[in-house]
């Protein structure tokens, strides 16, 4: 199984790549979301652009150095889950990487969605500081969003990436 990642050279923006890696195991009480579409608008490059002094290239990590996965608004729907609070099939509403699918670590959660606790997100609440970084139930969502297919990711140079 393999991720796909829509990453961007954080100083040259312009530059940027279809990286895939492999999706790894889930630890216990992680649950993975396929996301399904997000959002690509001037706000996203305004993450991009203010990366480093607003930390949003801190939300989705990208290994290589220099390089960066901008977040997005959108819809996921959990794929795996080893967690006890969300189950398969369960769509969500939320801050996602441009990427096909994004480990998350439910926690405080209820009928309205989910926080999620991934140490490297968890301190990050200062970028929305009314907000928390919080995944939404869309149950009753009036998207058809169960018969779109995956995000379909800008079109660039792909890569083999070792992580």
């Amino acid at each position: 199984m393999e991720g796909t990642h829509f990453v961007v050279r954080r100083d040259r923006l312009t530059e940027h790549e279809i990286v895939t890696t492999p999706r790894a195991p889930l630890e216990r009480g992680d649950a993975e979301l396929r996301v399904d579409m997000f959002g690509f608008t001037a706000n996203n490059i305004s993450y991009a652009l203010r990366g480093d002094s607003m930390s949003y290239w801190k939300f989705f990590p990208e290994p290589r150095a220099g390089w960066g996965r901008i977040p997005a608004w959108g819809f996921g729907t959990v794929v795996r889950s080893a967690s006890d609070a969300v189950s398969v099939g369960e769509r969500y509403y939320g801050y996602f990487p441009m990427s096909s699918h994004v480990v998350v670590q439910p926690k405080r959660v209820d009928e309205t969605g989910f926080f999620d606790s991934a140490p490297h997100r968890r301190y990050l609440n200062a970028v929305y500081p009314t907000t928390p970084i919080t995944v939404h139930s869309v149950r009753n969502c009036p998207l058809p969003v169960e018969n779109r297919r995956p995000t379909g990711l800008p079109a660039g140079k792909s890569r083999e990436a070792s992580v």
